[in-house]
């Protein structure tokens, strides 16, 4: 996944992949979006840390073990976890 912004004219470039077979994936990436299941996150976490990718995890449903394993990677890697990526739901949950 690589993706790059314009300032100019404000966007988004670049490419964005689907991964199904996370061991396999050869793709290299500035960073890895994830909007699944809760039940992937062991191996995302697992492939972010081995190649330092940082991480953007907007997934709802994450166990106690789950948050202490995204808290563990965050030593090692940047992640920016969010139940919700809509700026309008973000500004609801702040008022």
């Amino acid at each position: 996944m690589k993706i790059r912004f314009s300032r100019a004219k404000n966007c988004c470039i670049g490419k964005f992949y689907k991964i199904k077979n996370l061991p396999a994936c050869a793709v290299q990436a500035d960073v890895l979006v994830d909007f699944s299941h809760p039940s992937a996150l062991e191996g995302l976490l697992e492939l972010c840390v081995k190649r330092c990718v940082p991480a953007v995890l907007a997934t709802t449903g994450y166990s106690q073990e789950q948050l202490d394993r995204i808290g563990q990677a965050a030593l090692q890697i940047p992640i920016f976890r969010t139940a919700n990526l809509s700026l309008g739901v973000n500004v609801v949950m702040d008022l």
